[in-house]
């Protein structure tokens, strides 16, 4: 029995000698090869980046034009000419008939086809092959100028003129781009000296494909840049022409929703093409390389360190055994003979006839009354830690259920004003989801809400942390994106002094009831949906560029701002991640297309009303589901009654 605890006993003390250094070399390894991925991935999105960028351009180009366009006199002139129209005669039913009857000679198509518009319009198709159609509508959908006889008079119903049609003022829609590179730009013809009036809507095909090839991209051997946003995908530029598993990797990835990794040996990079176009349809330029998942050139200088270093530590453990065994092993074999003498001799080790000895006797008493103290002393601290949370949990739920401030503080007949609504439910005693409303002046506020990274105790300080940052910081309020990046840079540096990284996602709003426009922000955090009751419309207000990362995780980091109008009967709802992500036992999530159908199903209802449904659709869902995350609604209207 000895002799072999003595085996085990010297198997663990070589163990104890090689594995540190061996699990240390293991660890070292293995952050070297995450730091050389890292860095390759890297470098892979600034090159990706870079392609993009070259594509957006072109993109923003066209948009740009026939923005310029649109705002000719010419076109003003004959927009506005057509809201003066006498109402036609004939129902659109006849009004398609004779126009498909008509040739090119008789009046009806000379009128669309024989004017300064569409004359201008041959002009610069003659100018540019790239150019394929343009036309001119009124705001009931009727052609105005066309350079040749389309083969419908009434435009209405065409996709492009729906994207012009409803896109805010001033701003270039497009339904998405075709798989041959074409893409129908629509734009509203503004009235000179009323924004907010539209007297018609301008199109033009352009061929993106022609663009591209005169800006002559030049990719690297393996490389992809194609586009998602159609039917199908359409194929910018490719190093891969002819390569059958280039054409299925690019049909495959047409399917799925993911914005990066790596897929039948390609790694790929997704990016939303904005360019200043308000696309129907999402599109979504893809750069891909043909790599390895790890490619080669990452890969050996770790592995290679890590061998080297096996093999070293594998030579000292055949150099070590043998001088433990004669220095260290066999002295403790020899004073372990001697040790167990003394216990079966001196100290009777086992009793006599069953009985215990003094010693034992004494030894037990002694372990009892340690026990007993070490016990004692356990309770009364978990007695004074359970009164602390209880405390803190008082003094967190008193805080959230503060009165918040009026906005603007005296209310005028016929101006906005603002009213807050809000749900709290942590998912312990204490939650890391909060929001706060700061009067930055009497007509404006700064709406901030915040999840603190994980939940309970720990998470419940960093809140505390990062309101006292923020009121240091609302001095720069009105400014969305500077205020994120300035709480950013002073979250970053008290958390250096954390053993571990803490980080929260944010979104910032800035609402001035008297210019009726809200800016806002977001830091890793999803913006909030839009209630455009006047339209019965609910939607998730955009993404703003650059989409910089949550609080803590980057010092100096960039944060985009983006602006919406604020109208009366409007509402924001603002939430954190435990409302989508709140399962039930089946551990289904909840989702955003649930949220969402509630918001909808309520649209009509008060605020306070629509978060009840919320929190009650989430019960019911999750059912005898604990929550495993906070849950936090707040919600803002926009209204001009008196309170």
């Amino acid at each position: 029995m000895l002799d072999e605890l003595l085996r085990k006993f010297r198997f663990a003390t070589i163990a104890l000698l090689v594995g540190p250094p061996l699990v240390f070399l293991l660890i070292f390894a293995v952050l070297l090869l995450r730091s050389r991925v890292s860095a390759h991935e890297a470098e892979f999105e600034v090159r990706a980046a870079s392609r993009v960028g070259q594509l957006s351009r072109i993109v923003q180009l066209e948009s740009a034009r026939l923005a310029a366009v649109s705002r000719m006199p010419s076109i003003a002139a004959v927009a506005l000419a057509s809201q003066r129209r006498d109402v036609q005669v004939l129902s659109e039913k006849n009004l398609e008939e004779r126009w498909a009857q008509s040739s090119r000679e008789d009046m009806m198509v000379r009128s669309v086809v024989d004017n300064d518009v569409s004359a201008q319009f041959r002009d610069l198709q003659a100018a540019d092959p790239a150019l394929l159609d343009m036309r001119l509508t009124d705001t009931q959908g009727y052609l105005l100028a066309s350079p040749a006889k389309p083969d419908r008079y009434i435009q209405r119903d065409a996709p492009w003129w729906r994207a012009g049609r409803d896109a805010l003022p001033g701003t270039v829609a497009a339904p998405g781009i075709s798989t041959d590179g074409t893409v129908d730009f629509a734009a509203a013809v503004i009235r000179a000296g009323r924004q907010s009036v539209v007297d018609g809507v301008l199109y033009s095909r352009v061929d993106l494909a022609a663009r591209v090839r005169d800006a002559q991209f030049r990719l690297s051997d393996g490389e992809l840049l194609f586009v998602l946003g159609g039917t199908t995908p359409w194929v910018v530029a490719s190093a891969e022409r002819g390569n059958d598993r280039a054409a299925a990797f690019v049909d495959k990835l047409h399917l799925r929703a993911e914005v990066s990794g790596h897929e039948m040996g390609y790694r790929y990079l997704a990016v939303p093409l904005d360019a200043g176009v308000a696309w129907t349809n999402p599109v979504r330029a893809v750069v891909a390389v043909s790599e390895a998942a790890i490619p080669l050139s990452v890969l050996y200088l770790p592995g290679l360190i890590f061998l080297l270093a096996v093999a070293g530590l594998a030579g000292l453990a055949l150099l070590v055994a043998p001088l433990a065994g004669k220095f260290f092993f066999e002295p403790l074999r020899e004073t372990t003979d001697a040790g167990t003498w003394v216990l079966r001799t001196a100290f009777a080790r086992g009793g006599v006839g069953g009985r215990s000895t003094p010693i034992q006797k004494e030894l037990a008493s002694w372990y009892t009354k340690m026990q007993q103290e070490l016990q004692a002393q356990s309770s009364a601290l978990a007695a004074d830690v359970t009164r602390d949370l209880e405390l803190a949990t008082e003094f967190q739920q008193a805080f959230l259920s503060r009165p918040l401030p009026e906005i603007p503080e005296v209310h005028l007949q016929g101006r906005l004003r603002l009213e807050f609504y809000h749900r709290y439910q942590p998912a312990m005693a204490m939650g890391g989801d909060f929001f706060d409303v700061t009067p930055l002046a009497t007509d404006t506020a700064g709406i901030f809400i915040g999840d603190v990274m994980g939940h309970g105790t720990r998470s419940a300080l960093i809140v505390a942390i990062l309101r006292t940052l923020i009121d240091d910081q609302s001095r720069r309020g009105r400014n969305a994106p500077h205020f994120l990046r300035e709480l950013n840079n002073e979250f970053c540096n008290m958390l250096k002094v954390l053993p571990q990284p803490f980080f929260a996602s944010a979104a910032y709003f800035v609402a001035d009831t008297t210019s009726r426009v809200a800016t806002y922000s977001v830091a890793g955090h999803p913006p909030p949906f839009y209630l455009h009751r006047a339209l019965g419309r609910v939607t998730r207000l955009d993404m703003p560029k650059p989409q910089g990362a949550a609080l803590g995780l980057v010092p100096n980091e960039e944060f985009g701002g983006s602006t919406v109008r604020l109208n009366d009967g409007d509402s924001f709802i603002f939430f954190t991640d435990g409302v989508y992500e709140a399962a039930n036992a089946q551990g289904e999530e909840f989702g955003f297309a649930r949220f969402e159908k509630v918001l909808r199903a309520n649209v009509y209802r008060s605020s306070r009303d629509i978060l009840d449904a919320v929190m009650d659709a989430i019960t019911v869902f999750s059912g005898s589901q604990a929550l495993a995350d906070d849950v936090c609604l707040f919600a803002v209207d926009v209204t001009t009654t008196a309170r």
